[in-house]
């Protein structure tokens, strides 16, 4: 009607605080369970949902309702406390989108988030046909195990001294390699009634695959995916993947 010529962004982000954030989480729920699944098809790589998840601190500003949502950690009483919090999120690699976000007490694992996000991403669509690609600091006997209780599937990059003996036992480049569930193993284990159901296995399978960078460096990736699903090939391009998480976090 002309009487407002134009509206800055600064007024709309004002205007929004008068709103509850649990309606932008309802909308982004409600967009996940109807619009987002039937959209996807052209976001599939053999097949799967590709998504990866990765975590970082951030600081928070040190005001007290902000100490009081997110206590202060560290006991060093030579260093100030900082304000800080734990961000976990799921990016799906091939349309940008974000399909799962934490902010969290710093105290919390991300491998505790990365199940946990599993879980709720399990209430809106069908994981079984998701990869979620990991790095270095994810390489949890406990994440591979509930992921595949979950029926999902997972590729990790492994640090040098993970799975070293068995690594070094390896004839080809691929292969899949057997873990005895152990007590020292499961003792590793943050959910008591996980861990419970993973004595019961006795044993876990995982494939491993070296591959080789550009740069001559060898990488060992971790995964439930079959030859039949990916090669190796494919696998050291679907890894690739992840640097484009990189690249987001980095913008974000």
């Amino acid at each position: 009607n002309g009487k407002f010529k134009s509206i800055t962004s600064q007024a709309i982000g004002k205007q929004r605080i008068n709103i509850s954030p649990n309606l932008f989480k309802d909308l982004f729920e409600s967009f996940l369970d109807t619009i987002y699944p039937k959209s996807h098809g052209m976001f599939k790589i053999n097949g799967f949902m590709v998504a990866a998840c990765d975590g970082s601190i951030f600081d928070l500003p040190n005001f007290t309702i902000t100490r009081e949502e997110f206590p202060p950690g560290g006991e060093n009483l030579l260093k100030p406390k900082r304000t800080g919090a734990r961000v976990s999120c799921f990016l799906d690699v091939s349309s940008k989108m974000i399909l799962n976000i934490k902010i969290v007490e710093r105290s919390v694992s991300e491998i505790t988030l990365a199940k946990q996000q599993l879980m709720e991403l399990k209430n809106h669509f069908d994981i079984r046909k998701l990869i979620t690609i990991y790095d270095r600091g994810y390489n949890s006997i406990e994440l591979m195990m509930k992921t595949e209780e979950l029926g999902s599937k997972f590729l990790i990059r492994l640090r040098s001294n993970t799975f070293k003996n068995q690594v070094k036992k390896m004839k080809t480049n691929d292969e899949i390699i057997s873990l005895n569930i152990t007590k020292s193993l499961l003792n590793r284990f943050e959910d008591e009634e996980f861990k419970e159901r993973a004595e019961e296995w006795g044993r876990f399978n995982i494939r491993i695959v070296k591959v080789e960078l550009k740069n001559g460096t060898i990488e060992i990736l971790a995964t439930n995916l079959t030859p039949e699903e990916f090669s190796s090939d494919e696998l050291n391009e679907l890894y690739a993947k992840h640097g484009a998480f990189k690249e987001t976090q980095i913008a974000l």
